[in-house]
């Protein structure tokens, strides 16, 4: 796999992540906008919520978002860790990528006359005798 592929491939996890992150988001919208309207619409058939409802609505937005207010930073720092984390790995694949490419270029480049010389055995170690048994 060349550089341009791993870019591209890393433009695509950048771009499902960001898509996850916003289909979290409206999951954490719409479980507070559902939460709170059942919890406080009391005439669902009435185009406007009556003063208690209009409050009660309010009540429950305010906490849900002071909720998660406290939340996030856990959760930025967690998704920095992990972002982080992802980047490191990426670039070490990158990395052994590299290596893989020079060495698959090394093996195209080196002649065959050299390889049989290096695995061949010297001729002269093979004659020699250990000094003791003798």
């Amino acid at each position: 796999m060349n550089r341009s592929q791993q870019m591209a491939i890393a433009q695509k996890e950048a771009i499902a992540q960001s898509v996850q992150n916003m289909r979290e988001f409206m999951m954490l919208y719409n479980n507070l906008t559902e939460r709170c309207f059942s919890n406080c619409a009391v005439l669902q058939h009435d185009n406007k919520l009556s003063a208690k409802e209009k409050f009660c609505v309010e009540n429950c937005t305010d906490r849900f978002v002071s909720y998660n207010q406290r939340l996030m930073p856990t959760f930025a720092q967690n998704y920095q860790e992990r972002m982080k984390a992802a980047e490191r790995l990426a670039l070490e694949q990158m990395e052994k990528a590299k290596q893989d490419e020079a060495a698959q270029a090394k093996e195209q480049t080196t002649p065959p006359g050299n390889l049989n010389a290096e695995m061949q055995p010297s001729t002269q170690s093979e004659t020699q005798t250990d000094p003791k048994i003798s």
